[in-house]
Order: C-alpha cells, then sequence, then structure tokens
C-alpha cells in the first residue's frame, strides 16, 4: 500500500488547481516516488498528461525514493512538494511531526471527498483525525488455497 503526502518543506506548489476552465499559477514541482521501470515509464506518462491539461505547471519526477530519503529530505530542509510512499506504517510518526502537511483544506478547496477513497485506506492515510496523506493504491490481499492438497496432506 502506498500514501502520496505533501512535504512542508517548499512553498513551489501551484496556488491553484485546473480544469480545461480554471487558470492556474505556474507552478514547478517535484514529486519523489519509489517507482522504477517499468512502473516509472508509466507513471512519468500520466504526469506528462497532468501537465497537457494544465499548462504552466511543471512536474519533475524523481524515482527510486523511498522512506530514509524522504527522511533525511526533511531533516535536511530540502523535502520535495510531493513523496509517494510504499510504507503506510509511517503516517503516526509524519503527521505529528509536521514533515506532512494537513490536505484538508486543499481537498475542500478542489472539492475532493474522502469518501472517494475506500475505507481502510482513507483510515491509515490521517492521524488523530488529521488528512496528513492521501491512498495512493489499495490492495486486496487474500489467502487461497488448494482444498485437494490439503486433504491429501491430512488436514
Amino acid at each position: 500500500m502506498l500514501t502520496v503526502t505533501g512535504c512542508g518543506g517548499s512553498d513551489k506548489s501551484a496556488s491553484s488547481t485546473s480544469s480545461s476552465t480554471t487558470k492556474v499559477e505556474p507552478a514547478n514541482i517535484t514529486i519523489w516516488t519509489p517507482f522504477v521501470d517499468p512502473e516509472l515509464i508509466t507513471f512519468k506518462k500520466v504526469v506528462k498528461d497532468f501537465e497537457t491539461k494544465n499548462p504552466g505547471i511543471h512536474v519533475k519526477v524523481i524515482g527510486g525514493t523511498n522512506d530514509d530519503k524522504i527522511v533525511a529530505a526533511i531533516r535536511g530542509g530540502n523535502a520535495p512538494d510531493v513523496a509517494q510512499s510504499f510504507t503506510s506504517d509511517n503516517t503516526g510518526v509524519f503527521c505529528p511531526s509536521g514533515a506532512w502537511i494537513d490536505l484538508k483544506s486543499y481537498m475542500q478547496n478542489d472539492g475532493v471527498k474522502d469518501s472517494i477513497f475506500p475505507e481502510a485506506p482513507r483510515d491509515y492515510s490521517k492521524f488523530e483525525g488529521k488528512r496528513c496523506a492521501l491512498p495512493m493504491l489499495a490492495d486486496a490481499y487474500g489467502l487461497y488455497y488448494n482444498k485437494t492438497l490439503l486433504a491429501k496432506a491430512g488436514y
């Protein structure tokens, strides 16, 4: 599972969002992601589509990052504008530290409701009611077994 967070270390992000009728301020945004090829190639294509639909916004994608790199950047005052993490259990550490900003007002301004996310990722990406991360993916896990093989083994 992943979360996407807005880090509190930069003032380079856009002042508004875009649609086909909304004027946006030019912005340069950096996003760090754990993805590497081939997923990184696909992710960059999605970002290119976003840039096409939002002229003036340029997104620099840095792949192959991890939580250790994110923490080091935050501590060094060099945090990216957006960071993706494959680790959902850090939400309780980063939210109260101020390393991740509260996204509630941004979501309200853009009309994004928490209810669009399934309950489990919605819950693990906030801390004490503070929306400091957004779910990126939600995986379904299951245990599958071969009943015939288990019966032959005496189970």
